[in-house]
């Protein structure tokens, strides 16, 4: 059976980190029933594909990155990955695991960004001095774009699809048209750029979500749980564009 491969942060890993994230075990609480089905996990059943979702939240572009690198072994021939970029203030930080002797752990990458807790694993003002230098240049943007070269050569030499989208709006929706008008880039065609709705968080990739009739979680819970991620319509609508534009572009090609 072909797979179809999501990496990416908490968007595409969604519901998955329940156990984790008390926004999505207020959410839970709130209706009373299992989450709702991730939209990759919806898509894999529309494209009868087995999904393997190694998105993980908070993750940086260079950890999604890196995360593609080691599963890559797995993808096939017609296989379908989809990658979900993230903000670009997010970086990585070598650490060690807190209250245990540190010859008796190995170090891990701690997730580093503008909302996450420092702990104390780096000095303050070097934390600051990071985001600010990610932000200020654009070359972390760049940087997406190069890795993005590699994941296309893969995908010719193996011969799988590879779709790419982002709720960053400095990554993808700010190219040129026409250099937006590409395959990979997945419902380019449908994205909306006006309404500023979901600068927060979501950007251009959540407007047209919304466009289409899809709400966070907030929204669908008259905002007594204040969670900033696709609710249950968001994902459904999020999956449905995803698989027409698929089909539409399989179907042109017969």
């Amino acid at each position: 059976m072909k797979s179809l491969f999501g990496f990416g942060d908490s968007y595409t890993q969604g519901h998955h980190l329940i156990e984790t994230f008390t926004p999505f075990m207020d959410w839970k609480e709130y209706i009373g029933k299992e989450l709702p089905p991730v939209w990759i996990d919806i898509l894999g059943d529309k494209l009868d594909l087995n999904v393997k979702n190694y998105a993980t939240a908070g993750s940086s572009n260079q950890e999604i990155f890196h995360t593609f690198i080691k599963n890559c072994d797995e993808i096939k021939k017609d296989d379908i990955v989809i990658i979900n970029w993230t903000y670009v203030d997010r970086f990585r930080w070598g650490a060690l695991p807190r209250y245990k002797a540190p010859n008796t752990v190995n170090p891990f990458w701690k997730k580093m960004s503008s909302s996450s807790p420092n702990d104390n694993d780096i000095r303050e003002q070097t934390r600051i001095d990071i985001i600010e230098n990610r932000i200020t240049y654009g070359l972390c943007v760049k940087e997406v774009y190069d890795y993005q070269k590699i994941i296309d050569l893969l995908s010719k030499l193996i011969g799988f699809e590879v779709y790419y989208w982002s709720a960053d709006p400095s990554i993808i929706y700010s190219l040129p048209k026409e250099t937006l008008n590409q395959k990979k880039y997945i419902i380019n065609d449908l994205i909306i750029f006006e309404g500023g709705k979901y600068d927060g968080a979501g950007g251009y990739f959540f407007n047209t979500i919304s466009h289409y009739g899809g709400k966070t979680v907030q929204e669908e819970t008259n905002y007594e749980c204040t969670d900033n991620h696709l609710g249950e319509s968001g994902h459904k609508v999020q999956a449905e564009l995803f698989y027409n534009y698929i089909i539409s572009y399989r179907d042109n090609s017969l």
